[in-house]
């Protein structure tokens, strides 16, 4: 039976609220540094986002917490400290430097954000980190190295935005993933060739469901985790039910129908 988990964007805390920290699936990085307004090269901005995962990973413990690595567009930098070295001026920001793309292009930018998950990963076990946009394994291949460098104790795992990854999929996970989680709003938006704002944009398509269901057929040839995160709603849910989904992974988590096994069954919600 699938989870229903919360997706963390922002540095929310609430207290003594054990199913709060209890149902966190994942916590984004890009969230965190935009709320703070500085990029993860400002020394205040890393200690403030360690703390935070650490006290997350503490209070959560013994599920764990998955990181996804900073993903964010250029224009979004604008304004933003410690951005010097960034490239924020992009003609095709929706395409260009994306997740682990920017990383790569800036590796001592991109070390410094992997060394402090590396050091939380020393005092918190049940961390591990998740690549967004991983166009090929040269690319998860560059990552892994760089995490091994830092001594990062936890899994690793990639996300799912573009075709190119599915397509590859077999390939990552010979190379030890543990998580595939589906960004269902980028997937959608680079599949369908359609921003979310358009009325050709839809996470139910029967092209998504698809791809979803193939990606299901690979990854059970593994001991490997498959999520679908992002803006969820309650027909995709319906339409993926029969495929072997492990966790829903929510910005908000609404009323929804089905049991989880972090919190109580609620009643189903309506969307397209």
């Amino acid at each position: 039976m699938a989870n229903v988990l919360r997706g963390i964007k922002s540095f929310d805390m609430q207290g003594d609220n054990g199913s709060f920290y209890n149902d966190i699936g994942l916590i984004y990085g890009e969230g965190l540094v935009k709320e703070l307004n500085q990029f993860i090269t400002i020394d205040d901005c890393r200690q403030k986002i360690k703390e935070y995962i650490i006290e997350l990973c503490k209070r959560a413990s013994p599920n764990v917490i998955w990181y996804k690595t900073i993903d964010i567009m250029g224009y979004e930098l604008k304004g933003m400290e410690g951005v010097e070295n960034e490239k924020i001026e992009e003609e095709y920001y929706l395409i260009d430097n994306r997740g682990v793309s920017r990383g790569l292009a800036n590796q001592s930018t991109f070390n410094l954000e992997l060394k402090m998950l590396s050091e939380v990963s020393e005092v918190c076990s049940n961390l591990n980190v998740l690549f967004p946009f991983v166009r090929d394994t040269y690319q998860l291949e560059k990552c892994i190295l760089m995490l091994q460098q830092n001594n990062f104790h936890g899994k690793f795992g990639i996300a799912i935005d573009l075709l190119a990854t599915v397509f590859s999929l077999e390939d990552f996970l010979s190379m030890g993933i543990q998580n595939i989680t589906i960004d269902i709003d980028h997937f959608t938006t680079f599949t369908l060739g359609a921003d979310k704002s358009s009325s050709y944009y839809n996470t139910t398509h029967p092209s998504i469901v698809a791809f979803i269901e193939y990606i299901s057929q690979i990854k059970n040839k593994a001991a490997v985790e498959l999520n679908i995160a992002g803006d969820i709603c309650g027909l995709l849910i319906t339409k993926t039910e029969h495929i072997n989904i492990d966790n829903y992974i929510m910005d908000h988590i609404p009323p929804i129908d089905i049991p989880y096994e972090r919190g109580e069954p609620v009643e189903l919600f309506s969307g397209a």
